[in-house]
């Protein structure tokens, strides 16, 4: 199964120290504005929204569409750029993002 990769433009403005409690997270209602499949661009319909709890829950949603469902999502901030494994993106595939 092919990953797909998701990039998400976030502006983010972070403390200067280092400590991870100070490391900004994705919990919060974001806005899908563009994605990647295999290479080639498949941007998300205007509106489309995912949003990450603090418990590592995420749920996209897509205007017109039943999305699929409520999935997972895991982080690793110390690498770079930070990355995001989400379980259960569009079509129900896992997706690995930035």
């Amino acid at each position: 199964m092919n990953p797909v990769l998701l990039a998400l433009a976030v502006t983010l403005a972070a403390p200067g120290s280092k400590d991870k409690k100070d490391l900004p997270t994705l919990v919060g209602e974001w806005s899908a504005e563009t994605a990647t499949v295999g290479g080639k661009a498949e941007n998300p319909p205007p509106g489309t929204t995912w949003t990450f709890t603090a418990d590592g829950k995420s749920v996209l949603t897509i205007p017109g569409a039943a999305g699929p469902g409520p999935g997972t999502y895991t982080t690793d901030a110390k690498k770079e750029p930070a990355q995001v494994d989400i379980s259960d993106g569009p079509k129900g595939k896992p997706m690995r993002g930035i």
